[in-house]
């Protein structure tokens, strides 16, 4: 990922640090953490896919005649004639790098473990900035991805997420007995398309006012 920035703020708030000043110790742990990861040269992969969305009789949104039974998703969906799937990861590399300090030290593994965190957010950002720009010129704008997990949407539906988009042949991405991502460093979503602007769709609620959205209750 030699043309990848990793956001070391968002890094520190990922540890818990807020506005606060990390130790020398810990900022040195950072840094080798991010050299380390920059050495090994990890690539993310993700699949995007955009699908048309009807309703099901009790008003859940319905892809490729799958509802998606979510009280949450079907008001963040509500405006939406169609969507994309989103399936995104980091691959195993970042899961071997894990396994291997966590058994030599538990600080930096913690911090790795933010790291990474911070890394698949921010791919997903990026590729949904591409997705963005590709849907502008039908004036259409991305809603906020919505996660297996978040509010009353069951992780279950990583089955149908990565299904429909044949992830596990085309990305190496599948999923545990309890529908945990593997590899671990993985997001899976729904990213909605509406014809009303939205300005935050990578933006983080720290920085949003709206403090009745359902994404900051979550």
């Amino acid at each position: 990922m030699n043309d990848f920035q990793i956001d070391q703020k968002e890094v520190y708030r990922y540890l818990g640090y807020g506005q606060a000043q990390a130790d020398e110790s810990t900022i040195g742990l950072v840094q080798s953490c991010l050299d380390q990861i920059q050495d090994a040269g990890i690539i993310p992969h993700h699949l995007a896919k955009r699908f048309d969305l009807q309703k099901d009789p009790y008003g859940y949104p319905l892809i490729e005649g799958i509802p998606l039974k979510s009280d949450t998703l079907a008001k963040h969906l509500l405006q939406c004639e169609s969507a994309y799937l989103l399936a995104a990861t980091l691959g195993l590399s970042a899961d071997r790098i894990l396994q291997r300090e966590s058994r030599k030290d538990m600080s930096a593994a913690v911090i790795l473990q933010a790291v990474f965190a911070v890394m698949i957010e921010s791919y997903c950002d990026r590729v949904e900035a591409d997705l963005a720009q590709l849907c502008r010129p039908e004036g259409l704008f991305l809603l906020p991805r919505y996660s297996p997990g978040y509010g009353d949407f069951p992780l279950t539906y990583q089955k149908e997420i990565l299904g429909s988009l044949n992830a596990t042949k085309k990305i190496g991405l599948s999923y545990t007995d309890s529908y945990m991502l593997v590899p671990t460093k993985s997001v899976t979503a729904v990213i909605g398309l509406t014809k009303e602007e939205q300005g935050c769709h990578i933006e983080k609620c720290m920085v949003c006012d709206d403090t009745n959205c359902t994404f900051r209750k979550i």
